[in-house]
């Protein structure tokens, strides 16, 4: 599958130890990708003091995306989104992203166990409209 990766493809990815945020442009919508650990999604969580059920034992990370429209800055909040992280030694993840609408975003739990570089890729429906974008993201 190929994907364009935006603005950001060059970039390199945040060191684990912090979120990582990667903004792209896909086709008229501003994606924002926040990337953190498990520990620091859970302990984020306690601060607003919201439950948090992991989807996924195995996880490490949490990964939230955020949608706005590039003309008028709105955020998006109707829309489905599967996103498929492929690890540095090519194994695939693919889930549906949750609408968290409390804490604006969508997100769910992957893991990000290897060192290396990730390939982060959304596949986004907007109405009858399907949008592909992605970004890499580094583990050092």
């Amino acid at each position: 599958m190929e994907m364009g990766h935006g603005k950001n493809e060059a970039h390199k990815g945040a060191p684990s130890k912090s979120p990582g945020v990667k903004e792209i442009i896909v086709e008229g919508i501003k994606v924002k990708f926040e990337i953190a650990t498990m520990e620091e999604h859970k302990k984020m969580m306690e601060e607003m003091k919201m439950k948090m059920e992991m989807s996924d034992k195995s996880a490490t990370h949490h990964i939230a995306v955020t949608f706005y429209d590039e003309k008028t800055g709105k955020e998006v909040t109707d829309a489905s989104v599967n996103m498929k992280v492929v690890s540095p030694n090519k194994n695939e993840q693919t889930k549906m992203l949750i609408s968290m609408p409390e804490m604006k975003h969508f997100g769910n739990d992957f893991n990000l166990s290897e060192k290396g570089r990730y390939e982060i890729l959304i596949l986004l429906k907007i109405g009858e409209k399907k949008r592909k974008g992605g970004v890499y993201y580094d583990i050092q």
